[in-house]
């Protein structure tokens, strides 16, 4: 079989206040790149409700979604991952209670979030502009793990 990525690849980070010590300093976050600075690109800026569809797609590797960068920095969801071997992993986030969380999801992980409370905000970083015929479907996703079985 072909190396992809696994849902054990998904990192998931809580994001450290800027100065705890201080009232304005422990509600500041500051979110670090990963592989260096993004010099480039944007940051897509979105709220879902829970009762929309969010997700349910995967990549390939392209410059914006490898990996695909989300911080979240509102509401109550489940962040859902699986793999082409098959695993699934479920990550609970409290962005409300915790603080804000990022998620790294490398290409050809099939995500989707569950929002559980009225809405979620967050933010995703891409490093170049995104094409939309990038997001794969779910049947994507299942004829490609038939082929490499």
């Amino acid at each position: 079989m072909l190396k992809y990525p696994r849902v054990q690849e998904v990192v998931v980070s809580s994001l450290k206040p800027a100065n705890p010590a201080t009232p304005k300093g422990a509600r500041t976050w500051i979110l670090e790149f990963p592989k260096g600075d993004i010099s480039g690109g944007r940051t897509m800026v979105a709220q879902r409700f829970n009762d929309e569809d969010v997700g349910h797609h995967w990549h390939p590797r392209c410059p914006s979604k490898d990996p695909e960068i989300h911080l979240f920095t509102f509401g109550r969801l489940v962040f859902h991952v699986q793999d082409l071997a098959g695993a699934e992993r479920s990550i609970h986030l409290d962005t409300n209670k915790h603080g804000p969380a990022m998620v790294l999801t490398p290409p050809y992980i099939l995500h989707w979030v569950q929002v559980e409370s009225d809405q979620i905000w967050f933010l995703e970083q891409q490093s170049t502009a995104f094409d939309l015929a990038m997001n794969r479907s779910i049947a994507e996703f299942e004829e490609l793990r038939a082929s490499i079985r």
